[in-house]
């Protein structure tokens, strides 16, 4: 009889590994089963559950008379394996957590900005893509309107214009505007920018004194495409940009002073070597277009007297074509300074009743 049952419990093994191979925990538990049907009431089984581990209780037969110890002694290690099998089968690996919260979960989708878009575009003449990062005005798709044109320098500025461009509706502050952000994507921007800012090469800044290349990227490569991809209103384009992007935006005016008829430079980099900037700005006493220039800088900035230095000698040039406002703002450093000066330097900007 014992070998008989052997046999068969084999067997059933045989089919339960099997079974294990494609859910362990559940084959252990056939190959158990099976061996409590077997062995009747030769075995009372009394299996407890506490947290991940089974134990077995006892072994005991009360009619196990007539059977070989040996008998017993086979069913009784056949059902241990079987039970420490499907204890280890349950159990989580070793490290891992057990809690609900712990476990792996989808990756949740990412928020998407109402009425924005994700652009690029390749330069041929300095060889580089750029990223755009498009922010329209709520009601561009209905409205058939032009739109004025804000180019923004850096890509972390994205999120703050675009909330800007959604509070307009509700702070007419200022009209809704076409921005455009211009972003060196997401590896090597430091560099790219100090590139690309720069009007002079730097000696402490690698590869910079790219800003004549960028600013004619601007006018004869990104400005165009802006225009023909959407409704713009070419008269009415505005810059802004933030420490080497606010010097670049004082440049640009300077050498291109119909370009842009609007500029923030807010906290703008100054350094010994940038008399060239400033005498630039004599070119808007030729006529043109009016421009209206916002500079500021925070207090806690180490650069403030040399921008307010800048800012007097505009006020001295007293260049007809010029509208500017310097402003320093208290208690705020070169980078908390953009959560003030960039909001409050755009609604100066396009306030009522000015170009």
């Amino acid at each position: 009889m014992t070998v008989r049952f052997f046999t068969m419990a084999m067997a059933i093994g045989v089919s339960a590994l099997a079974e294990v191979q494609a859910h362990w925990s559940a084959g252990w538990a056939v190959l158990c089963d099976a061996l409590h049907a077997l062995g009747d009431n030769d075995l009372q089984r009394t299996v407890t559950s506490r947290g991940q581990a089974l134990q077995v209780a006892q072994l005991e037969g009360p009619r196990h008379r007539g059977r070989s110890p040996g008998s017993s002694l086979l069913w009784g290690l056949l059902l241990a394996l079987c039970t420490a099998g499907l204890a280890a089968a349950q159990s989580p690996p070793a490290g891992a957590s057990t809690s609900a919260s712990a476990q792996a979960t989808p990756a949740a989708p990412g928020v998407v900005l109402a009425h924005t878009e994700h652009r690029t575009i390749s330069s041929s003449a300095i060889g580089q893509r750029y990223e755009l990062l498009v922010s329209l005005p709520e009601d561009y798709a209905t409205s058939g309107r032009a739109y004025p044109v804000l180019y923004v320098l850096d890509g972390w500025h994205f999120p703050l214009l675009a909330f800007l461009q959604n509070n307009i509706a509700v702070s007419k502050r200022m009209p809704p505007v076409i921005s455009v952000t211009i972003s060196h994507g997401p590896t090597d921007a430091k560099a790219l920018r100090d590139r690309d800012f720069t009007p002079k090469p730097m000696a402490n800044k690698r590869g910079s004194g790219g800003g004549a290349a960028f600013l004619a990227f601007l006018e004869r490569e990104l400005i165009p495409w802006v225009d023909r991809t959407y409704r713009t209103v070419p008269t009415d384009r505005a810059i802004l940009g933030h420490s080497l992007g606010g010097l670049f935006a004082l440049y640009a005016v300077g050498q291109r002073p119909a370009l842009f008829q609007r500029v923030v430079a807010a906290s703008p980099a100054w350094l010994p070597d940038n008399a060239e900037v400033i005498a630039s700005l004599e070119s808007l006493r030729s006529g043109g277009a009016p421009v209206r220039l916002d500079i500021s800088i925070g207090d806690e900035e180490p650069g403030v007297a040399n921008v307010a230095a800048f800012a007097a000698r505009l006020d001295q040039a007293r260049l007809p074509n010029l509208t500017h406002r310097f402003t320093v703002y208290q208690g705020e450093n070169h980078n908390s300074v953009r959560f003030a000066s960039i909001p409050n330097g755009l609604y100066w900007l396009y306030r009522a009743g000015h170009p």
